[in-house]
């Protein structure tokens, strides 16, 4: 209950966490369905929850994706939480370039290097380039 306190879990990661301390399969499983019973568990509360706190903080949806597939959550609610518009992306990172570069890029060198800060943020390439030109002109 303290874990939960904190902050939200996934099912995986308390499946993982709880093994991790030495808890039998057995009583790991009763416990999470009894949590998830009441409520205190949710994947769709940990996945709402991971996406706005990732998008805020400026990552793109493959990023984001990654990070809640490798916490256990399963693709479909992944798509759901992460079907936003292509323009809804492309202002995202709209938004991270200028927070991030400010100006435009001097020469192809820079521009590569913006290209790949912005890729490794977790944003497809073509999003990335419909931002970079648009900064270029």
């Amino acid at each position: 209950m303290r874990w939960l306190a904190r902050r939200e879990y996934s099912v995986h990661e308390l499946e993982q966490r709880l093994a991790g301390k030495g808890f039998p399969s057995g009583e790991i499983s009763t416990v999470l369905d009894g949590l998830i019973g009441q409520g205190l568990v949710s994947d769709t509360r940990f996945t709402e929850t991971l996406v706005r706190n990732r998008v805020e903080r400026g990552y793109g949806p493959l990023k984001i994706a990654y990070e809640l597939r490798a916490k256990g959550i399963d693709d479909a609610l992944v798509d759901e939480f992460l079907q936003d518009e292509e323009e809804y992306w492309v202002e995202r990172l709209r938004a991270v370039w200028e927070r991030r570069f400010g100006r435009p890029p001097a020469d192809y060198r820079e521009w590569t290097r913006q290209a790949r800060g912005l890729q490794s943020r977790g944003f497809t390439a073509q999003q990335v380039r419909r931002v970079i030109p648009d900064i270029e002109s």
